[in-house]
């Protein structure tokens, strides 16, 4: 069992950082590090706005400075480049881990011998809850690409120094590191806790993952792999999906909204429809913000 380090970034929210932090320090069952990076441009520094605060004195707890990170992909990297590790796993300064998640990680990955594994979420919205990645024990072949999620909370892998996020990325750049990771290390199968270890906690305001722009230029980064790791049929799979992602912001094409959820629904099937649903509602604007996707 070796040292896991845990990047968690913040920028202008240190009410909910303290929420994300008393679900680290809880953690049991592993040796921790905490690199909290500090991205805070409107808010105060740390050192500052929690000089008393008894979590920032935890000998656990680092602190890095990085007011001039411009996107969550460069301030994790803030965090990776200090990092001490063996192991490395990352949390959104909103979202929180349950106690035993890193223990319960560290143990699939010792117990299969792999460098990456992942875990189930339950996200919150209001008085809703949806629990997601909590049905199946790994993912393989295709699946990597079209039914594991990688958002950055549920990853835990071996640290690899040599790997980064890519900082130009506003958006999708958990997919395209944990893909990059994939290929590097020649990974065909990826083992996953099946129990909700993360909650997440969507916030109101702006949301990045409405960005078609920027959605789309993951999704090319990731199509640019070889083409030999997924199959054709997959591939096209994961375009459609990602072109409903782009037209699904308010102010959309509504034409071309429909005419790629038809598509997606021709080939990948009724386990298609709740994407595209949800797609469609979400363009209506109203809806968006009561839906948990």
């Amino acid at each position: 069992m070796g040292l896991v380090s845990v990047i968690l970034p913040t920028r202008d929210r240190p009410r909910l950082l303290t929420r994300a932090l008393d679900s680290l320090l809880a953690q049991r069952g592993v040796e921790l590090e905490i690199v909290v990076v500090d991205n805070n441009c409107a808010a105060p520094p740390l050192r500052e706005a929690l000089a008393a605060d008894a979590r920032m004195q935890d000998p656990r707890v680092r602190l890095v400075e990085a007011p001039g990170a411009a996107s969550a992909a460069a301030a994790r990297n803030a965090g990776l480049a200090v990092a001490k590790g063996e192991w490395v796993a990352f949390l959104d300064d909103d979202d929180e881990y349950l106690p035993d998640k890193l223990a319960r990680q560290m143990a699939c990955a010792e117990q299969t011998g792999a460098p990456l594994v992942l875990c189930g979420a339950e996200i919150r919205l209001a008085a809703r809850r949806r629990t997601i990645q909590a049905a199946q024990d790994q993912f393989s072949g295709d699946g990597l690409l079209l039914d594991a999620i990688w958002g950055t909370p549920y990853l835990f892998m071996r640290r690899d120094p040599a790997l980064l996020f890519d900082p130009a990325l506003q958006a999708g750049e958990d997919l395209v590191f944990a893909q990059d990771y994939i290929r590097r290390h020649g990974i065909d199968r990826v083992p996953n806790v099946p129990a909700p270890l993360v909650v997440v906690h969507p916030q109101p305001g702006a949301r990045v993952n409405l960005n078609p722009a920027a959605h789309w230029r993951a999704a090319k980064r990731v199509l640019r792999s070889p083409r030999a790791v997924y199959s054709r049929p997959a591939r096209r799979r994961f375009l459609l999906r990602m072109r409903l992602q782009c037209y699904k912001a308010p102010g959309g094409s509504w034409g071309r909204l429909l005419a790629i959820g038809c598509r997606l629904l021709c080939v990948g099937g009724v386990g298609e429809g709740r994407r595209v649903l949800n797609a469609w509602l979400q363009r209506t604007g109203w809806f968006s913000r009561r839906l948990v996707s």
